[in-house]
């Protein structure tokens, strides 16, 4: 059984992995949808079971470190499509990388035509060159906030670890008079970068590539853009963890599948080989080609696991002042 959080994204998997894969094993996937919250509170009741009902279930990169007492080893030597197939750093030693994106800088392209676009984070902070109103989310958001705040102040991407957290809400504080949004839904984010009712935002890669697929007037880059990631975790009781371990391999091969299925749904996938069954012209606008994966921020998930409660709510009171 393996739990994500349904619709659209379940019918994705099923009819490119989940199917594929009992063709190839005979071993059945059953689909389970669950919200994060609701999917860790049924483990932690399963924990002091001797089976879990669950085997596969959906993770982000903290919860490697918060749930870590529930979450099985993946033996990433013994998946031979770790190397063969996956981009680098695919196994995480507890959960295996599934799908990603990035947070990205938008804008709407009647503001800002080509040629005369914003091009990083500094230009977002940059009210004079750059005028009109902007978009950032709510502090659910924290650690992309403080990340994109100190690109913007000048700090190297692979310098941003452990996070000045005080330089980051000062910075923060500079652009808050120019933030007359702080959007809370990802459907928020698109309908005032849409309508012209913010010139620039903060948003999730795939949320800006619908829009622009839409031919809707706007443009995004992905440099300096936090990844945004969802893993594969197995749980450490779960009842078929030799399948289990067999689907994740199974899950990172197949360039073809992959391919197809960020055709159904906007999102990035591990295998390294399917970006080049993308046509030229879309490779441009997506997160796995090379040069727009050379720009983006790499998040020190431990470090954020460690420091959220403390630095989130710190973030939390300077957007409430």
């Amino acid at each position: 059984m393996i739990v994500t959080s349904g619709g659209v994204f379940e019918q994705a998997m099923k009819k490119h992995f989940y199917d594929p894969f009992t063709e190839a094993t005979g071993i059945e996937v059953i689909p389970v949808a669950a919200g994060l919250g609701q999917q860790w509170a049924k483990v932690k009741a399963m924990a002091a079971m001797p089976a879990a009902e669950w085997d596969i279930v959906t993770a982000v990169p903290s919860d490697t470190f918060a749930q870590a007492d529930n979450l099985a080893a993946l033996d990433c030597a013994a998946m031979p499509n770790v190397a063969g197939e996956a981009i680098a750093n695919a196994c995480m030693g507890n959960a295996m990388l599934r799908t990603w994106g990035g947070n990205v800088l938008a804008w709407n392209t009647k503001s800002f035509p080509a040629g005369k676009e914003p091009k990083s984070w500094k230009d977002f902070w940059d009210v004079e060159n750059f005028p009109g109103p902007r978009s950032l989310p709510d502090a659910g958001y924290w650690s992309t906030l403080l990340m994109v705040a100190l690109v913007a102040d000048g700090v190297p991407a692979d310098k941003l670890f452990p996070l000045d957290v005080d330089r980051a809400l000062k910075k923060l504080e500079a652009i808050k008079p120019h933030i007359t949004v702080w959007w809370k839904t990802a459907d928020q984010s698109q309908n005032i970068i849409r309508s012209g009712e913010v010139v620039m935002a903060l948003m999730g890669s795939g949320r800006v590539m619908s829009l622009v697929k839409a031919g809707e007037p706007v443009a995004f880059t992905w440099n300096g853009a936090p990844k945004d990631v969802g893993l594969w975790a197995v749980l450490k009781n779960a009842p078929n963890k030799p399948a289990a371990m067999e689907f994740v391999n199974f899950y990172l091969g197949n360039p073809e599948a992959h391919a197809a299925f960020t055709r159904d749904f906007t999102s990035e996938t591990p295998n390294r080989r399917a970006i080049e069954l993308v046509s030229p012209e879309e490779r441009k606008t997506r997160g796995a080609d090379p040069a727009n994966l050379a720009v983006q921020i790499e998040p020190d998930w431990k470090w954020l696991a460690e420091n959220e409660a403390t630095v989130k709510q710190r973030v939390l009171e300077l957007l409430s002042r």
